[in-house]
């Protein structure tokens, strides 16, 4: 099984910061079945531009989601901030752990 990495972007005003990051935590809550990691990131360049990045546990766990939840949770969390989402998944083909 491979994982997939869906990485949502979206503009979200200054002012939404702390929404963002409620929705973000609320949207994920039920998720740990289908997702390994899911990250909340800010551009390094523009305080407005922020990703999240997910690693889901498969495609199945995607269409499972889909199938039990709704809308994924990155881009729910995006809309529930009044923002609009770009999205981009991509399959895991490789992986690299650093020691610890």
């Amino acid at each position: 099984m491979s994982m997939i990495v869906s990485v949502v972007s979206a503009t979200v005003d200054a002012e939404r910061e702390t929404d963002l990051r409620s929705a973000f935590a609320a949207n994920l809550a039920d998720a740990g079945p289908f997702i390994h990691r899911a990250y909340l990131a800010r551009d390094g360049g523009d305080d407005d531009e922020w990703r999240i990045i997910l690693v889901w546990k498969g495609q199945v766990a995607i269409d499972d989601y889909v199938q039990v939840v709704g809308r994924p949770p990155d881009a729910k969390t995006f809309l529930d901030v009044g923002a609009r989402p770009n999205p981009s998944v991509s399959q895991v083909v490789a992986d690299w752990r650093g020691g610890a």
